[in-house]
């Protein structure tokens, strides 16, 4: 379903899935929809979606079985698409952030790792698309990971085991750890708090492009949508 903001208008897309993912993305130019699913065949995949048709292309599909494609997402240009793979051999299990030229098919390794593969999460692309913030290779450990978006040294995150979001300037990640919310400056710098109640947040939180608000889902009973203001100190927000 696309709904028109400003009109309220629906319009029902018919795509030939039969099961869509949480990970469902705009393209940059807003003509497309990057989605995971599988298809009238059962076959699991990442797939496109043209807003205007409800035509479907598959953009990589899961081979061989259990190797596959998690938590897909844009370059900022949409011409490529950055994605979680986690492949196994074996007792062997490899946990890799890829790059994929939509066009082309040609893929670069951005960063690898072997352990146990945490199962779940997505990828956050900064707004600059400069960077990429994502949870490693392991459930366990309490750490992110932030990598260039054309690969180099894997920078860390202690104790913070679950990415949301960045702010509009790309320079701090917005992370969880419990019923806490900070942003965390890429540069390396302490921890900001924000303020207020955060119980029954789940995964997608998105900030206002005046880094001033954000709105997130929450797991209550019910169904609401939350837009929270005045996240900072006024000496902090003012900066």
């Amino acid at each position: 379903m696309i709904r028109e903001v400003e009109t309220g208008k629906e319009r029902e897309l018919n795509v030939a899935l039969t099961r869509i993912g949480n990970a469902t993305r705009w393209r940059p130019d807003g003509q497309a929809l990057l989605v995971s699913g599988k298809d009238e065949k059962n076959r699991p995949g990442v797939f496109l979606v043209d807003v205007g048709s409800g035509s479907l292309t598959p953009v990589l599909m899961q081979q061989p079985p259990g190797n596959f494609c998690a938590g897909p997402e844009w370059s900022a240009d949409g011409a490529d698409i950055f994605c979680q793979r986690r492949e196994s051999s074996g007792d062997a299990r490899t946990y890799s952030i890829v790059r994929r030229h939509i066009a082309t098919g040609k893929e670069a390794v951005l960063f690898q790792s072997t352990g146990a593969p945490c199962g779940g999460g997505f990828l956050f692309r900064s707004p600059d698309g400069k960077w990429l913030v994502f949870r490693p290779e392991d459930c366990v450990s309490r750490r992110l990971g932030v990598v260039s978006t054309q690969g180099g040294e894997l920078r860390e995150i202690k104790d913070f085991p679950m990415p949301l979001s960045w702010t509009p300037d790309s320079r701090y990640v917005i992370a969880q750890r419990g019923k806490e919310v900070s942003r965390i400056p890429l540069d390396g710098g302490a921890p900001q708090k924000w303020e207020g109640s955060w119980e029954g947040l789940q995964w997608f939180l998105r900030v206002h492009p005046d880094g001033k608000r954000v709105v997130y889902r929450m797991q209550q009973p019910g169904s609401e949508i939350w837009a929270v203001e005045n996240l900072f100190p006024k000496t902090i927000a003012a900066r």
